[in-house]
């Protein structure tokens, strides 16, 4: 037994799945916290890049320009509403 009880966990690699919506929030979410941490430099940013790049890398690429449409109807509607 190590003094340390979390060695064996950080070394696992996790497989989860989400649901569109918890993907999809958490994208947003990430993106809001980079609004909020604008410089590309600064750690919180760099983590929420991280983890949206994570989330994007194992996405096919065709759930991947689906999603992207999605962001992008999104987007519009805001601007759309904004006006």
């Amino acid at each position: 037994m190590t003094n340390y009880p979390f060695e064996e966990i950080e070394q696992k690699e996790f497989n989860l799945k989400f649901s569109f919506e918890m993907l999809t929030s958490t994208i947003m979410f990430s993106q809001k916290v980079q609004s909020i941490y604008p410089d590309e430099k600064h750690p919180v940013y760099k983590e929420c890049n991280k983890l949206v790049d994570s989330i994007v890398d194992q996405l096919s690429d065709k759930d991947c320009d689906t999603l992207n449409s999605y962001f992008n109807r999104i987007n519009l509607d805001n601007q759309l509403d904004d006006s």
